[in-house]
């Protein structure tokens, strides 16, 4: 019996709720591969039986089901399991990819042995370009001397290294993710798109933007009905990308650095509601926001707050 061919591509799209919005992400990835890839769409326990529609209109998707939610680094962890090929592309259910995405990225890394992770241009629903790359976090910029992110900065307008990559639609040779242990599941939601660049590049290899393949996403689609429980997911991710990634005499100065930020962002929202004899909606909501996240914090972010807790 011959071994079977190896695929090219496997797609790995991590998912919860939204059955209209990853109907027309898993049409987008169909349209674009060949018959050497292969879907696979991790459902983390949708409560609206997206799963089930889907299922049914896409058969030849293969369907990853768990019975709780955890999260997207584990999601994506894995899909990518699923079934081997030689390269991996990581794509959010909210997001449209390009017909011709995975022959572009395919023929990227033949030709630039040296990258293992590129990514793709991030734009907005209505055209307007979202942010796809970012400097990597450091000392400064984390104890608010500086923007990690700079006034006025851009990505790049043509193919080139970057330093960290938004996790919407990022392709990899396996052997990288294998050689790098994957995603690291300890983040639950956000950060763990910047640890995995982080990662890449101490690896050894290339982190590259690839303008040419634009993909439209829709930012903030799955977290938007949790504000709350998303502002505080991101918060100990913060904290968890700090602990692995800085030394620890950094990470003992930092703390009460972003203690500090965080008690003085929290104490400007309560004026700001003061202010406006808390009339305003968007004041009270921030300083809603402000307010839990510093008591989260202060009671050592209890786990029941958070998205986690959510699944």
């Amino acid at each position: 019996m011959t071994r079977p061919e190896t695929l090219r591509f496997v797609v790995v799209v991590p998912h919860r709720n939204g059955a209209e919005r990853l109907h027309a992400t898993v049409q987008s990835v169909v349209f674009a591969s060949g018959a050497n890839d292969a879907l696979v769409v991790v459902d983390n326990a949708s409560t609206d039986g997206s799963a089930d529609i889907l299922a049914r209109d896409f058969p030849a998707v293969r369907w990853w089901r768990n019975d709780r939610n955890h999260g997207f680094a584990a999601a994506c962890n894995q899909g990518a399991s699923a079934a081997d090929s030689e390269f991996l592309l990581f794509l959010n259910s909210d997001a449209l990819l390009p017909q011709d995405a995975l022959n572009i990225f395919e023929d990227f890394f033949r030709r630039h042995p040296e990258a293992g992770q590129a990514g793709a241009r991030l734009v907005s629903e209505d055209g307007r370009p979202q942010r796809s790359t970012a400097p990597a976090p450091d000392f400064w910029s984390e104890s608010g001397v500086r923007r990690r992110v700079p006034r006025g900065f851009r990505d790049p307008a043509c193919a080139a290294p970057v330093e960290t990559l938004v996790g919407a639609c990022v392709a990899m040779p396996r052997a990288t993710f294998e050689r790098i242990g994957g995603w690291d599941e300890g983040f639950f939601f956000y950060e763990e798109d910047v640890d995995l660049s982080v990662r890449v590049s101490q690896a050894g290899h290339q982190v590259w933007l690839l303008p040419e393949v634009t993909v439209t996403h829709a930012m903030g689609a799955s977290t938007r009905a949790l504000r709350l429980p998303a502002r505080l997911e991101a918060l100990r991710s913060r904290f968890l990308y700090i602990g692995k990634h800085f030394p620890l005499w950094q990470c003992l100065l930092l703390l009460p650095a972003r203690l500090f930020s965080l008690c003085l962002s929290t104490l400007g929202a309560i004026l700001g509601l003061v202010a406006t004899l808390g009339l305003h909606r968007a004041a009270r909501l921030k300083a809603t926001l402000w307010v839990v996240s510093f008591v989260w914090v202060v009671l050592l972010m209890r786990p029941r707050w958070n998205l986690a807790a959510r699944g």
